[in-house]
């Protein structure tokens, strides 16, 4: 039992490092900033069929199950065929740049850019909600709790924490690569205003975890992110409290 539980340890960390396993059919997202090339051939030598801009959804194609591992630009994925359901344009495109996960969306209003709709709610929705529970405790008015959890798709988990004075929502993200958990942040980090906190792409290869708690200037009145091995947390309080 031992032996098997290392070498499913093992298994588990060189697929990490090496980027996810992507199923055919699958619906994936574009999360470079500046787009993605889809290509004729598996090489960057080939020609660009057309560029997609970051957060559109394409499907999977052609995987094959034991990938050939290339380095590009001193990133390791794979060449992954893929279709672009909008148009039906096939073609590869470098999996390092890909997640089974949509992005945040963002609706801006005019006044200070910040968002106003319920980002983590909005997410969860276009993961897909598949089960839920809810719990309460209401022992008296300051010691009231009350619990929504939901099983989202991707093993995704999404929760509304209520409390007497606010409320809180939580999006738990998992089996991400270090550089979709490094997009994720960044994206939601843009918005905070005296941008003070700054990570760097390569942050995961000297650290393993993160955690930036209570940042209060970022459109909301307090966000937390925490991160562990290939695991994400967002935490929002979408109401002042007390």
């Amino acid at each position: 039992m031992k032996i098997s539980l290392t070498l499913a340890t093992l298994f588990c960390q060189i697929t990490f490092l090496l980027g996810q396993s992507f199923l055919n059919g699958e619906s994936v997202f574009v999360i470079s900033e500046t787009g993605l090339n889809v290509r004729s051939e598996k090489s960057t030598e080939s020609k660009v069929i057309k560029v997609v801009q970051p957060g559109t959804r394409l499907i999977v194609a052609d995987n094959n199950m034991t990938p050939e591992i290339d380095t590009i630009k001193n990133v390791k994925g794979a060449w992954l065929r893929v279709i672009d359901p909008t148009d039906s344009i096939s073609g590869f495109v470098f999996d390092h740049y890909l997640s089974i996960y949509p992005p945040y969306k963002f609706i801006k209003n005019k006044k200070d850019d910040c968002w106003v709709n319920d980002v983590l709610l909005d997410l969860a929705n276009a993961i897909g909600k598949i089960d839920s529970f809810e719990y309460a405790n209401f022992i008296d008015v300051e010691g009231t709790y009350n619990m929504k959890y939901y099983s989202l798709n991707k093993n995704a988990k999404y929760i509304e924490h209520g409390y007497w004075e606010h409320t809180e929502n939580e999006i738990q993200l998992n089996n991400l690569t270090s550089h979709e958990i490094y997009q994720f942040v960044k994206s939601i980090l843009a918005h905070c205003k005296e941008k003070k906190i700054n990570i760097q792409a390569n942050y995961f290869e000297k650290n393993k975890i993160l955690s930036i708690p209570n940042i209060s200037d970022c459109c909301i009145h307090n966000l937390t992110l925490y991160s562990e091995g290939n695991n994400l947390v967002v935490r929002i309080q979408i109401d002042p409290g007390s």
